[in-house]
C-alpha cells in the first residue's frame, strides 16, 4: 500500500470512510447492515505502522503491492474479530464513519448469514493521482453476493420411501417363498 505522500498534516486532521451497498439488482438487503470497523495500521513518518493488536500477525502494510495481496489480507485480519465499533447502513445502503485519523482501516460485516460481503481496507487518506491531492473523504462499495442455499429436492425423503417399499416387499416375496415350501 502506498503511504501518504505528504504526513505532515495527516496527524491532525481527520477524515470520513462511506461504506456502500450498491443496487445490483439482485435482491441485496441495503438497509440496516451492521459493518464492524478495525483501525489496522497509523501512519507515522510516511510509512504504516501496525496497531498493536495487529503486530504478531506478520503483516507489514508497506509491503503490499497488489489489489490480490490487499483482498486476501482484509480476508485473513477480518478472522480475529477485532472492532472499534460499528455503523448500520440507512435505507440507501450507506453508513458513515466520522473522525478518523490518518491509517489503514479494516471494515467487514461478522453476521453474513444471509449474503456475503467481501472484507475492505480502506486507506486514509487516500492519494488520488488524477486530483494530485490528498482525499480525506473516501467512498468505499464492498462486494457483496447472495448465499445461495442448496435446492430442497426431498430426494432424501424419497429414497428413504422406496428403501422402506423396497425392505417390504422383499420380505412379502420370502415369506410367499417360504409358505409354498
Amino acid at each position: 500500500m502506498v503511504a501518504v505522500k505528504n504526513p505532515a498534516f495527516a496527524e491532525t486532521e481527520t477524515g470520513n470512510i462511506e461504506i456502500c451497498i450498491e443496487d445490483t439488482g439482485e435482491q441485496i438487503k441495503r438497509e440496516g447492515v451492521t459493518f464492524q470497523y478495525s483501525k489496522v495500521a497509523s501512519l507515522v513518518d510516511g510509512a504504516y505502522e501496525m496497531e498493536k493488536r495487529y503486530e504478531d500477525k506478520g503483516v507489514d502494510l508497506n509491503e503490499v503491492r497488489y489489489a490480490r495481496e490487499q483482498e486476501e489480507l482484509a480476508r485473513t485480519l477480518s478472522k480475529y474479530h477485532y472492532s472499534d465499533g460499528l455503523c448500520r447502513t440507512d435505507c440507501d445502503g450507506k453508513a458513515t464513519l466520522t473522525n478518523l485519523r490518518a491509517g489503514v482501516y479494516l471494515i467487514y460485516v461478522e453476521d453474513e448469514s444471509e449474503y456475503e460481503v467481501q472484507p475492505v481496507l480502506v486507506q486514509l487518506p487516500k492519494w488520488e493521482e488524477d486530483k494530485g491531492a490528498m482525499n480525506w473523504n473516501v467512498r468505499v462499495c464492498p462486494k457483496q453476493t447472495i448465499r445461495e442455499e442448496a435446492a430442497k429436492t426431498g430426494d432424501s425423503q424419497q429414497a428413504g420411501a422406496w428403501a422402506m417399499l423396497c425392505l417390504g416387499a422383499g420380505i412379502l416375496i420370502l415369506l410367499l417363498a417360504v409358505k409354498k415350501d
